[in-house]
């Protein structure tokens, strides 16, 4: 079987956009009512839609509402419903209606789902949360069935799905019993590749070994070279578990493992994104730079920080930033810095039009005025050396003096003075100003970021079990 070489092909990337879910429920957590809040912000559509305007926050708004507002199932379906019948839905609405359905509900709705006629199964449009309810909630039946059928009917779209990664992705925080069953059923369905990456995520990698030994990889190369590169594909899943422990997998599993010369450089970069989604930017400019110390030094510095709590990415996310942009001058000098992080943009939810150096500069701003916001100092402080050029730091020293005063803030000033209440830990007003403000989209995006950054500090309800991904919708009993 020639499945080494589509393992080259579509294997070898996970898509890129904290703390850990807790035992109550989300909404006894202190800002839950300000969460609803921004979500409701986020669920209103402007009287005059901008063009080319699409929903990129409703989605996340919707599940959150549902999760932190505390609503019954219906409740919840209804709210989905009547989002899904907007003429600019959110963007993911079906993937979340079908993560949200109960087992029966969900049947229903994939009957009435029609394939794009060059697809030829609907399972591409269903998204990574609601596979992974097919696969967890209902067994999985369904799925490697359509799949089944979907490699028979049209093999060459079926071999070119991202779901033989995604889904065993999607799936990366559960027992290897549940992902055990789940391989050898789409082993036993012919569904190799499928299985071959469900065995990659487990915690031990024994059944990986055996899934080759049964399914040798052909192509260019020897047996030997092949076999050991078919491991290696394995392993760039296998980096995503949040604690794969190597001393406790087969000897040849470590044989490989040894010989991966970058390993050293990339392996901190996993938590540490894990726990601090924007150090995403320090891998493109790494791969900008070719610097491999921003793994080797500074990922894995920021990582010991945060690990013996000295840097606190959910609490005190600018403060994580500051640490980040330090070490990054250390290794590239501030003026390469700078260029790098001005040369491309950020992936984070709320910033699809900024550059990572504007995402950066607003958190050094905000840590810098954060004491004289909240008035344990009565004086602005001086301006930042690690502030790029282009900030405008006068304007926010101004409203941030404003702000200190309790004074109220200008027109073309709110969204300045919201991302200073933030930084002062005051969510509840910089929202009130968000709300009023009258550049509408600007003001939605920085909502989405708190709604995010809210979330890290309750239930994490957002975040993907493995780095590098985009957000999963779970839902418990319903």
């Amino acid at each position: 079987m020639r499945w080494l070489a589509f393992l080259a092909a579509v294997g070898l990337t996970t898509s890129i956009s904290v703390a850990q879910a807790q035992d109550r429920p989300p909404d006894a957590c202190v800002h839950a009512p300000t969460i609803v809040t921004v979500a409701d912000f986020l669920l209103t559509e402007p009287v005059t839609k901008p063009n080319f305007w699409r929903d990129r926050a409703g989605d996340d708004a919707a599940y959150l509402k549902i999760r932190y507002g505390g609503m019954t199932y219906a409740e919840g379906s209804e709210l989905l419903a009547s989002l899904e019948k907007r003429s600019h839905p959110p963007q993911r609405i079906l993937e979340l209606k079908l993560a949200y359905a109960k087992s029966a509900d969900r049947a229903a709705m994939l009957a009435e789902i029609s394939p794009q006629p060059s697809i030829g199964s609907v399972v591409p449009l269903l998204g990574e949360s609601a596979w992974r309810a097919l696969a967890v909630e209902d067994g999985g039946d369904w799925l490697l069935g359509e799949l089944k059928r979907w490699k028979a009917a049209n093999p060459e779209r079926f071999d070119q799905s991202p779901i033989h990664r995604q889904l065993p992705v999607a799936i990366i925080d559960l027992d290897d019993e549940t992902k055990t069953k789940l391989a050898n059923r789409a082993e036993e369905a012919g569904l190799a590749m499928l299985a071959y990456n469900l065995y990659a995520t487990k915690q031990d990698l024994s059944d990986l070994v055996g899934f080759i030994d049964r399914n040798p990889a052909s192509g260019n190369g020897t047996p030997a070279e092949l076999r050991e590169s078919s491991i290696r594909f394995a392993l760039t899943l296998a980096d995503l578990l949040p604690a794969l422990d190597m001393t406790k997998q087969p000897p040849e599993i470590q044989a490989v493992d040894a010989k991966r010369g970058y390993k050293t450089m990339m392996q901190p970069f996993w938590p540490l994104v894990r726990q601090f989604p924007p150090a995403t930017m320090l891998l493109t400019v790494l791969n900008q730079t070719g610097e491999r110390r921003i793994g080797t030094e500074l990922a894995a510095e920021m990582l010991t920080e945060i690990d013996a709590e000295r840097l606190d990415p959910v609490n005190r996310p600018d403060a994580v930033f500051a640490a980040m942009v330090a070490r990054l001058d250390k290794v590239l000098g501030p003026e390469t810095r700078m260029k790098q992080l001005a040369s491309f943009r950020s992936v984070a939810a709320g910033e699809q039009n900024e550059t990572a150096a504007a995402v950066v500069d607003r958190a050094i701003a905000r840590l810098a005025l954060a004491p004289f916001v909240l008035g344990t100092t009565d004086e602005a402080p001086a301006r930042p050396a690690s502030l790029t050029k282009e900030f405008p730091w006068d304007q926010w020293g101004s409203v941030a003096k404003t702000v200190h005063d309790g004074a109220a803030s200008g027109e073309g000033d709110r969204l300045v003075a919201a991302e200073l209440l933030i930084g002062a830990d005051r969510a509840a007003e910089a929202l009130a100003l968000l709300q009023a403000d009258a550049d509408w989209q600007p003001a939605q995006r920085r909502a989405h970021a708190l709604l995010h950054d809210l979330d890290r500090r309750c239930g994490g309800l957002l975040r993907h079990p493995a780095p590098f991904s985009e957000t999963l919708y779970r839902f418990g009993p319903r």
